[in-house]
């Protein structure tokens, strides 16, 4: 009944964000679907200059993407829809599957906490369905390539599951760090794995950088190339509350910049001047330095930890360096946090252990607008509150040096 009870638990979220997406308007598939479109009917080179808002993905990912655009939008909304829900399935039973290998005490319950996973960072699955965005792709990408690094698996799937992350690296940019997995992280891999793990990378990166010019021809891809990263780069520093990142806590908190809050409609003076803004840029290069050193230090500083715990948390903490994470990126929280869940699962584990996962979890799940109200949901949002407790969970798992669950 537990069991039933877990997955029913992560179905209803997966499912209520299918709902929300059709009901909301998944603004972002409206971005992917434009960008489809032109690729399919010949210009190509409107897809960052028209669109519903800003297209910020490399031109790639809209041709090899565009055969959603053959089918009427909703149509195509429902089967993204379901193909991310196909992918919350996978990564359920991919984590179900760690904890039962590593860890015989709680074999019984894998399957439940793995999904339990789901409903502690429900919030973020929501949205990222709601808006109809990719960042559940990217997550079920990465998982399958650095779990599989693990396993004993075909060659054909070693570079498959390379190529298709290689692909979601270049299309999103943050998950790059992880494509150096196959040269680092290296102990105990055969070379033969290893070897078409790398030609998956080299395979799927080219892919993606080299579908334009195959038709748009070298000015035509180049002209993309540019136009793609005036669309980054232009986009700036958005300070809106809902900007989850250190630089837009700085802003919030420590400038005496005005804090858009879309969700009302209006402005929230948080800070007070505390910083400069040169200081606050000093600062925000520092943190992109700093964490960005620890996911190297993940990759390549051994360590009392289990490779799987230090993947997870690679994987969890690419979105750190970034000035700009918005909510639906905290789907990457996912693999920290079946881990925190089994070390609180422990049959040693505290009652007050318990205790702390559920106000982690409220933390992240119960601090909407609708539930505690606009002054103190804008409030919170503005501090970053999502980063946080990222954060924390992160540290967390990563000081379990001792745990019997070897994960």
């Amino acid at each position: 009944m537990k069991k039933l009870g877990s997955l029913l638990s992560a179905a209803l979220v997966v499912f209520v964000g299918t709902y929300w997406a059709f009901d909301r308007g998944a603004k972002d598939f409206q971005v992917f679907y434009a960008a489809w479109s032109h690729v399919l009917s010949g210009h190509s080179s409107q897809m960052y200059a028209l669109s519903p808002d800003r297209f910020l993905y490399a031109p790639g990912f809209a041709w090899l993407f565009s055969p959603f655009a053959l089918l009427p939008y909703r149509v195509a909304l429902l089967i993204w829809c379901f193909f991310k829900i196909g992918v919350v399935a996978f990564l359920v039973q991919e984590l179900a599957d760690v904890i039962r290998k590593a860890s015989s005490p709680l074999s019984r319950h894998a399957l439940s906490i793995a999904a339990l996973g789901v409903l502690f960072c429900a919030r973020p699955f929501l949205i990222d369905f709601q808006y109809g965005q990719v960042n559940i792709l990217i997550l079920g990408a990465s998982s399958w390539a650095v779990l599989g690094h693990f396993k004993k698996v075909e060659p054909i799937w070693d570079f498959t599951r390379w190529a298709v992350l290689g692909v979601a690296a270049v299309a999103k940019i943050f998950p790059l760090p992880l494509l150096l997995v196959p040269l680092f992280l290296s102990a105990g891999v055969p070379p033969k794995k290893l070897r078409g793990e790398r030609w998956g990378v080299f395979a799927g990166v080219g892919l993606i950088l080299v579908i334009p010019f195959l038709f748009e021809g070298l000015q035509g891809g180049a002209s993309l190339y540019f136009q793609w990263n005036q669309a980054l780069f232009s986009r700036g520093m958005p300070i809106e509350s809902h900007n989850q990142s250190f630089t837009a806590f700085l802003f919030h908190y420590a400038s005496d910049l005005a804090t858009p809050v879309i969700a009302q409609g209006r402005i929230y003076q948080f800070g007070h001047g505390l910083l400069s803004l040169e200081t606050i840029k000093h600062l925000s290069l520092g943190w992109t330095l700093i964490t960005s050193g620890f996911l190297l230090a993940l990759l390549t500083v051994s360590s009392a930890q289990s490779q799987l715990r230090r993947v997870a948390c690679l994987t969890s903490g690419l979105i750190l360096p970034s000035h700009l994470v918005w909510k639906p990126y905290f789907v990457m929280t996912y693999p920290v946090a079946v881990l925190f869940l089994s070390d609180a699962l422990e049959q040693n584990a505290k009652r007050s252990r318990f205790i702390f996962v559920l106000f982690t979890a409220a933390f992240i799940n119960l601090t909407t607008f609708d539930l505690i109200g606009y002054e103190w949901a804008a409030a919170l949002e503005a501090m970053s509150l999502l980063l946080w407790v990222h954060l924390f969970i992160m540290i967390l798992v990563m000081g379990r040096t001792s745990s019997r669950v070897k994960l």
